[in-house]
């Protein structure tokens, strides 16, 4: 990208200001484009070797996902569903088991206290 300093001092001088001030002007923005603007676009090789380096990310992600379970074989993990129900049946047969004890518990007892 190319600053016209030339153009810029006319345009400045056409506007009404002094040529000193218009030359002046335009040094300090073409110090400015140089210095900050023009140092930090992308070039066409910064752009290239971001190109280069998505692509052996991408390459990276697809050897990872290779390495990640199928769908056949992630059809064989619970799903919430599955997770749910066994918890329910486990709850039932853990208030089951209770209950005997308690059951079993007091029929000690009372058979202790008759004898």
């Amino acid at each position: 990208m190319t600053f016209d300093t030339l153009a810029f001092c006319k345009r400045l001088e056409d506007g009404g200001v002094p040529p000193d001030q218009a030359e002046a002007h335009a040094r300090a923005q073409a110090d400015f484009l140089a210095d900050y603007l023009l140092s930090e676009m992308a070039t066409k090789s910064d752009l290239k070797e971001l190109a280069t380096e998505l692509k052996l990310g991408q390459s990276a992600i697809k050897d990872e996902l290779k390495l990640c379970a199928t769908k056949d074989e992630l059809k064989r993990f619970a799903t919430k569903d599955d997770l749910k129900h066994g918890l329910e049946l486990l709850s039932k047969t853990l208030t089951i088991r209770l209950g005997g004890m308690v059951f079993l518990g007091i029929g000690a007892l009372a058979a202790l206290l008759r004898f």
